[in-house]
C-alpha cells in the first residue's frame, strides 16, 4: 500500500494483493483486505479511499473486491499488455470514511 505525497491526491491510497495460485480460494485475500484496510484506518487518519488496479480478465480477484465493497470507478482499455495481448485495466475504489 502506498499513498501519494502530493496534497491533491493525499485523500487516495493505492493497493495491490496478490495470492499465489495455490493458496487461492482460502479466505486469504479477505483477510489481508481486512487487515489493510484497519492498517489505513488507524495510520492516516485522513485517508478517504483505497483504490485498486485490477486486470479486467482477472474475474475472480474483481469478485473479491466487490465482495469486499469495492466499488467500479474506471475501466481503461489496453492499459496491460501480457504476452502480447491487450486487456483493460479496472480501477475499483473502497472508501473508509
Amino acid at each position: 500500500m502506498y499513498r501519494d505525497t502530493r496534497k491533491h491526491k493525499k485523500h487516495i491510497a493505492k493497493m495491490g494483493i496478490e495470492i499465489d495460485y495455490s493458496y487461492q480460494n482460502r479466505g486469504i485475500g479477505q483477510i489481508l483486505m481486512k487487515e489493510i484496510v484497519k492498517f489505513a484506518k488507524q495510520a492516516w487518519k485522513d485517508l478517504e479511499l483505497i483504490e485498486v488496479s485490477i486486470s479486467g480478465s482477472n474475474k475472480q480477484s474483481i469478485r473479491a473486491h466487490e465482495k469486499f465493497g469495492f466499488k467500479h470507478v474506471a475501466a481503461v482499455p489496453n492499459a496491460i499488455k501480457w504476452k502480447g495481448k491487450y486487456y483493460s485495466e479496472m480501477i475499483m475504489q473502497y472508501r473508509i470514511r
